[in-house]
């Protein structure tokens, strides 16, 4: 598949996606009051640009937590003040406010903001699906299902219930991509939205035969027993773009300079991430509200501000194909000349 590196703010992006996981120590708050800058500009130098950040505050955002500890940020001429937020779908109009400079969600809110003609644009890539189902040390998402539950594979959860955060967005939509590849009828499976928080307590107590959640909920889940019989991301696509930071164009257009040291900076911060697994289990624990016994053993994300490109025309086929588009969306437009 093609993997490009944005290079320019692109023409996209993101309506909404997961939840929040509010910790204390978090460094943000739900709130998106403007931020000020005193320079117009990153890119180093003796001013600093403060930019609020809307996240939904779950293990990926590690990376950005990352950035901030280490300078990366700061080199930059920026200062970031994480957001954390009741979903991607409140990230979204603090961006197109102004409210939040920058915000993150996943690659179907991204492609469903671009066929609404919404004025945002992406900046870097966040963090993605390993390369194969067998990369167990990067499957961050997967479908749970009570350890005596009768399901026991993938197969068994046809006509099943199962819990999502969002209905019509990345949980079902790969669900149904992973599990029609299998040969799996879909058309009988009932999608229930839960938040993820609550979506433990729903399985426990029989609301849902089966919950997609993420880390570090999959990793909670886990740890009292539960069993993941579908690692839905992954098996939808390999490398599937999993959530991106976007902008809003004006922003954009008045601040070339502060995004193009944002994106610089998540891309050391990426790097960085990737090769220090240990400090991400670490700074995960500040800003959820996973245990340190829990972050010792959970999966980590596929940190990269890449985009495979391929994966995402997989996904747009995917949305066409279970009714959330009419028509599968132009991912060569979405991408268009800002990638290469």
């Amino acid at each position: 598949m093609n993997r490009l590196r944005i290079r320019r703010p692109l023409a996209v992006v993101a309506l909404a996606a997961a939840v929040a996981i509010p910790a204390a120590g978090c460094g943000g708050s739900s709130d998106s009051s403007s931020a000020s800058s005193s320079n117009g500009g990153g890119g180093g130098g003796d001013k600093v640009t403060t930019l609020n950040v809307g996240i939904v505050g779950i293990a990926p955002d590690a990376s950005m937590y990352l950035g901030m500890k280490k300078g990366f940020f700061a080199k930059q001429g920026l200062k970031v003040v994480p957001k954390i937020s009741g979903g991607g779908a409140a990230v979204i109009p603090g961006v197109v406010s102004g409210g939040l400079q920058v915000g993150s969600s996943n690659p179907v809110s991204i492609l469903l903001a671009t066929e609404k003609g919404l004025p945002l644009q992406v900046v870097a890539g966040q963090n993605e699906a390993p390369a194969s189902a067998s990369d167990t040390d990067h499957v961050i998402s997967g479908v749970l299902v009570r350890k005596d539950s009768p399901i026991t594979s993938a197969k068994d959860l046809a006509g099943k219930t199962i819990a999502v955060n969002t209905l019509q967005n990345i949980g079902d939509v790969t669900i149904k991509g992973a599990l029609a590849k299998q040969g799996v009828a879909v058309d009988g499976i009932k999608f229930l939205e839960i938040p993820f928080p609550d979506m433990l307590a729903a399985l426990d107590s029989k609301r849902v035969d089966a919950a997609w959640v993420l880390d570090p909920f999959l990793s909670l889940g886990k740890a009292q027993g539960d069993r993941m019989v579908l690692a839905n991301f992954v098996e939808a696509a390999p490398r599937l773009p999993l959530t991106a930071y976007f902008v809003s164009k004006s922003y954009a257009s008045a601040h070339p300079d502060v995004v193009k040291g944002f994106r610089t900076a998540m891309t050391e911060a990426s790097d960085y991430a990737t090769q220090h697994p240990d400090e991400v289990r670490s700074i995960v624990t500040t800003f959820t509200k996973i245990p340190p016994e829990a972050a010792q053993k959970m999966a980590l994300p596929v940190f990269t501000t890449q985009i495979d490109q391929g994966a995402m025309t997989t996904l747009a086929q995917m949305m066409q194909r279970f009714g959330l588009v009419q028509d599968a969306p132009d991912v060569n437009a979405v991408f268009g000349p800002a990638f290469g």
